[in-house]
């Protein structure tokens, strides 16, 4: 054989093979230019037919120098090449049945389901193309350990793959769809067989593998059933009390349902009602539906734009948050107020005899002494016993006696030695006399 029937032998196509090289470059080439967003696919189907018409070269090199066809060396450049030759046949197919063909018909299927069959046919070219070199016999009878082991390397895979596939079968979530996931919103971009890519309005994508969807919560925005694709929006605002709440809602409804805003929807129609009632003001909300969610904020902006000026035009301001606070002042009346009251709540609590007096000029009664005051030191004991008073019960005193200190008839002064005004008690005053009030007392 020549070096030409070598290559077309180590192909395993005969007369075919050219004929499928040139149909091969002639569709990926169509391909690249009318499908732009699989181009990459196709750069790599294209590099992998390359790398196959590399082995299949070299296997026919090989033979045409002597080399056995039935050497293992040979086998395996053989199995290799027609691998990445019919890889790259099976990945241009794909791009023309599922881009091509089915677009045509208006069918859009899956991707994950796209990307199954493609990972089906590549272990179906595998083997097929394995099982004309080797004995499949043992390997078929090791494969309840081979399944096991591969299900245990990679559970996490397949559980994204399951995940994948159930997302798709049951059309839970859509491309299209606005989701909320784990406190982030965008728009599902493509359900692949591992992972769901995301687009949020911040131009990022996150990237969120299929079993973590299924596990937890996503909310869907915008989709009910039997219903165009809007979503709630609010806006909130301010007004103070002094305003009444019908003139407001009635106000900002007019202004905002006057003309078409973009993106709002015109059913249900826009509305304003009342929150709370705050410290000083009553919160409001103004409750809309927009259209395209991509565009949250700016309508957001163009609907507080319409509230401020329609409030502006009918003289209602916006609120400012205002908040009362009570200041008592300190002064010498107050202090002698509190000061007195503290006093008298002592002297109901307690069973002594309470006195106030001028702490000036002491609190305790001074140690009195001697037969006779002298004349320097009556002045100041008139001056501090005036300032003294008694806060004594009937009871306290046993019959009804004139209030006396406990002075002798002869005018000696029983002492009264240090006893502190606040604790003087009744036992201090039960002395052999009473006889001499006050008034004479301080007289002598």
């Amino acid at each position: 054989m020549n070096f030409w029937q070598q290559l077309q032998n180590a192909s395993g196509m005969a007369a075919a093979f050219p004929w499928v090289v040139i149909f091969f470059i002639v569709g990926a080439a169509a391909l690249f230019i009318l499908r732009p967003l699989e181009r990459m696919r196709i750069r790599t189907a294209v590099l992998l037919f390359a790398f196959g018409l590399v082995g299949l070269i070299a296997a026919a090199a090989l033979v045409s120098s002597g080399v056995n066809p039935a050497s293992p060396f040979y086998k395996w450049i053989r199995w290799a090449a027609r691998f990445f030759e019919w890889i790259a046949l099976v990945n241009v197919a794909g791009v023309f049945i599922f881009e091509v063909f089915l677009d045509a018909l208006r069918l859009k299927p899956p991707r994950i389901m796209r990307d199954l069959l493609l990972a089906l046919s590549y272990i179906v070219v595998a083997i097929t193309i394995l099982s004309r070199d080797v004995d499949l016999t043992g390997i078929i009878a090791t494969s309840a350990v081979l399944t096991a082991v591969i299900g245990l390397s990679f559970q996490d895979t397949l559980g994204n793959m399951m995940g994948g596939m159930a997302l798709q079968m049951e059309r839970t979530i859509g491309v299209g769809d606005w989701i909320r996931f784990d406190g982030q919103e965008g728009l599902v971009r493509e359900i692949r067989w591992r992972h769901t890519s995301i687009e949020t309005r911040n131009w990022d994508t996150l990237v969120n593998p299929n079993s973590a969807l299924m596990k937890s919560q996503v909310t869907i925005l915008g989709r009910r059933a039997g219903q165009p694709r809007q979503h709630r929006q609010w806006v909130y605002f301010n007004v103070d009390f002094r305003y009444s709440p019908a003139d407001v809602i009635d106000v900002v409804q007019t202004a905002l349902r006057a003309e078409p805003i973009p993106n709002l929807a015109l059913e249900p129609q826009p509305n304003c009602v009342l929150m709370d009632f705050k410290e000083s003001y009553g919160s409001y909300a103004v409750r809309y539906w927009l259209t395209d969610l991509a565009v949250d904020d700016p309508t957001n902006s163009i609907v507080r734009t319409r509230i401020y000026f329609a409030l502006r035009r009918a003289n209602i301001p916006l609120s400012i948050p205002a908040h009362s606070l009570f200041v008592t002042e300190e002064d010498q009346s107050r202090l002698e107020r509190k000061r007195a009251e503290e006093i008298d709540g002592q002297g109901q609590e307690g069973g002594g005899v309470v006195f106030t007096g001028h702490l000036a000029h002491g609190l305790e009664i001074a140690e009195l002494q001697g037969d006779r005051f002298p004349g320097n030191q009556r002045s100041r004991l008139h001056h501090f016993l005036g300032g003294l008073k008694f806060a004594l019960g009937i009871d306290d005193l046993g019959p009804a006696f004139a209030l006396s200190l406990g002075l002798s008839s002869n005018r000696s002064l029983h002492i009264l030695r240090q006893v502190n005004l606040f604790n003087l008690h009744q036992g201090h005053l039960h002395t052999p006399g009473f006889g001499l009030r006050i008034e004479n007392f301080l007289d002598a």
